[in-house]
């Protein structure tokens, strides 16, 4: 219970106020994927969604948490890194197949595109500063650290950066 209260905290899952239904059925299911190292993402949308437990929509999000739990070097989705991309994840009122084919898609792409940034050494000199910054060992992949810099960069433009003339498109 410990582990499943610090993880609901870190990925910031009980702002979605799902049921505990929905949270006991998740954290089985990261642990039959951790066992058989499963980060298949349209197979844990099938299972999150296989029974009813309280969940509303997708929570493709989530998803994706659960496949990086597994597998540290999976990128995490969520409405930072969309944002970052200039993605438009599909309404809900679209039909689900619909929705998880656009979301797939999206994060198929975002998959190879961690591959390129990394295979090309885009961003280098930036991970380096990061884990010399915040003393971060090797044990966590250089795609966490996309991750945590596009959520610190779409963060600090959230809160007024552009605006305040701190960070500018030039």
């Amino acid at each position: 219970r410990d582990f499943q209260s610090r993880y609901r905290r870190y990925w910031r899952m009980n702002v979605a106020r799902l049921s505990k239904t929905f949270y006991d059925h998740y954290f089985a299911l990261l642990d039959a994927c951790r066992t058989s190292r499963s980060t298949d993402v349209r197979h844990i949308l099938k299972e999150l969604g296989r029974r009813r437990t309280g969940s509303r929509g997708l929570q493709f999000s989530f998803a994706t948490k659960l496949a990086h739990s597994v597998d540290p070097r999976l990128p995490v989705y969520d409405s930072f890194v969309a944002s970052f991309y200039f993605y438009v994840p599909p309404l809900p009122t679209r039909p689900q197949p619909e929705r998880i084919d656009s979301l797939l898609g999206f994060y198929d792409w975002l998959r190879g595109e961690y591959s390129r940034i990394l295979d090309s050494r885009l961003l280098t000199p930036a991970l380096e500063a990061i884990r010399a910054r915040w003393s971060i060992l090797s044990a966590i992949p250089d795609e966490r650290l996309i991750d945590w810099a596009i959520w610190g960069w779409v963060s600090y433009l959230r809160h007024g950066a552009q605006r305040q003339g701190k960070a500018l498109y030039t």
